[in-house]
């Protein structure tokens, strides 16, 4: 949130359907579970679930796209060490190995990184998005997306049910040495 930022209950009219406020900030909430940044933000706009108004909608806006500007330079420093790599592959002398897939399990954020027309709510990651779109034309990347039920990485990041879990971890390939199995 922004700093100093006075949130209150009587600010700002109430907004007809609070349904997207509070699916939007039930979302926010899970993800607090893999983004502990965001925890004091998502509690001070969970007080207002029962009444929700203009002022905490542009709020938890403001939140997400704070997640969105994360989500670039997560893609941006994958490809800044893609890039290191590669160079250091072919300073050994070994082949080209063509293009390296990038996954990313966000569809905003790879269809942004792609597009070559940016808007007014890009700029403040433009110079990222620049460089992934760099990448992606010379072939050194080539993006794709990954749905979160093939995503083996949130075994690490997230709390998952015991079936997610299970069937993660075997993707994985590792095993429980103390089974009977």
């Amino acid at each position: 949130m922004e700093q100093n930022s006075k949130i209150s209950s009587d600010t700002g009219e109430i907004l007809h359907d609070p349904t997207k406020y509070r699916r939007l900030v039930g979302r926010l909430i899970y993800l607090t579970i893999t983004r502990p940044d965001i925890t004091y933000s998502v509690h001070i706009l969970s007080r207002f679930m029962h009444e929700p108004r203009k002022p905490h909608l542009d709020a938890a806006m403001r939140v997400l796209r704070y997640l969105k500007k994360a989500e670039y330079r997560a893609m941006t420093s994958a490809c800044c060490e893609i890039t290191w790599l590669r160079y250091l592959l072919q300073d050994l002398q070994l082949p080209d190995p063509g293009p390296t897939i990038l996954h990313c399990d966000n569809q905003a954020t790879l269809h942004i990184s792609s597009n070559p027309v940016f808007h007014d709510k890009t700029r403040h990651i433009e110079i990222d998005c620049h460089f992934i779109m760099d990448k992606i034309l010379d072939r050194t990347v080539v993006t794709r997306y990954i749905s979160s039920q093939q995503q083996v990485a949130d075994v690490f990041t997230k709390a998952l049910g015991k079936e997610d879990f299970s069937a993660m971890v075997c993707k994985l390939g590792v095993h429980n040495i103390h089974s009977p199995t």
